[in-house]
């Protein structure tokens, strides 16, 4: 559901996400992007079950480190949220100011004086920015304590969710077609497919 999500506030073919400005907006609907928020805050409860699932896997044996995990992976899920929701409406704005400026150039020679775009992009790149390091910290503290635990193959942690997301980042750059799909919701899609892998290796073990 939170990739679904990302997919309809994001994407776009042409999206250049790395130097277009948000100007991909441009070209996403109003709906969808109201589609894509909603989706998103469906999606956080089962974000916040699969959190509080590791963690209490782990509390008892690593109780330490399951409290750190627990305490980032909270503070990267709040702020991947504050941060979806404040795209949507920046994507929203930007579409109403689009609708008056229709010429890409004048519109960005409009909104480089705009306080209030360059107040979204400030917001939106803090976000980001405090997002990525809950995220990378959160995944590496999760790694620790499945490597710890000895309850799983050491190998499936190949697919950790920052690894995912270097390989999405590899395709963005040298497979643009598929790589503009999946680099949009990298970050969900990354936790998804290592849950996927973890719940695999647990059915596995139980034979």
């Amino acid at each position: 559901m939170a990739v679904v999500s990302d997919i309809l506030l994001l994407y776009t073919p042409n999206g250049n996400y790395i130097e277009s400005k948000y100007m991909f907006f441009k070209e996403i609907s109003a709906q969808r992007i109201s589609i894509g928020q909603l989706l998103g805050l469906l999606a956080i409860p089962f974000q916040i079950f699969t959190v509080f699932a590791v963690f209490k896997t782990f509390k008892v044996q690593f109780t330490r480190v399951s409290y750190w995990f627990l305490g980032f992976a909270s503070w990267s899920l709040l702020m991947g949220t504050v941060y979806h929701f404040t795209l949507g409406y920046f994507g929203n704005w930007l579409n109403n100011f689009y609708e008056i400026n229709k010429n890409r150039d004048e519109l960005l020679h409009l909104l480089s004086y705009n306080s209030i775009f360059h107040n979204f992009i400030f917001t939106t790149q803090l976000l980001a920015l405090l997002f990525i390091l809950g995220f990378i910290i959160s995944t590496c503290l999760a790694s620790y304590l499945f490597y710890k635990s000895k309850q799983l193959n050491w190998k499936i942690l190949a697919f950790n969710p920052i690894n995912i997301y270097l390989i999405a980042v590899a395709l963005y750059l040298f497979f643009p077609l598929l790589g503009n799909v999946v680099i949009v919701t990298a970050f969900n899609l990354g936790i998804g497919v290592f849950g996927l892998v973890l719940l695999w290796e647990q059915k596995n073990r139980a034979y």
